[in-house]
C-alpha cells in the first residue's frame, strides 16, 4: 500500500516530466487542463495532491491515461 506522500511525489514527478517532454510551459498546461498556474506549480512541487477531476484534466491535456500520472514504482516512459 502506498502512502499519500509517495503518491503525491509520483504525481508531481510524472506531471512535470510529461509537461516538459511535451514542451509545454506551466501556463500552457494549466490553461489546457483548466487549473491555475499556481495550482499546477503546487502539484509539480509535491505540495498539493490533485483531486480526481484535476488529475483527469491533466491527463487529458497531456494525452496520457490518468493511471500514468499515478505510477509510483516506474516513472512514466515517453
Amino acid at each position: 500500500m502506498i502512502d499519500d506522500k509517495e503518491l503525491r511525489k509520483a504525481i508531481s514527478y510524472n506531471v512535470s516530466r510529461l509537461r516538459k517532454a511535451a514542451e509545454l510551459s506551466q501556463e500552457d498546461l494549466a490553461k489546457e487542463a483548466g487549473v491555475s498556474r499556481i495550482t499546477l506549480s503546487r502539484i509539480e512541487n509535491g505540495h498539493l495532491m490533485p483531486g480526481a477531476d484535476t488529475l483527469y484534466s491533466l491527463a487529458d491535456a497531456l494525452q496520457v491515461p490518468a493511471d500514468c500520472l499515478r505510477q509510483v514504482s516506474t516513472p512514466v516512459e515517453i
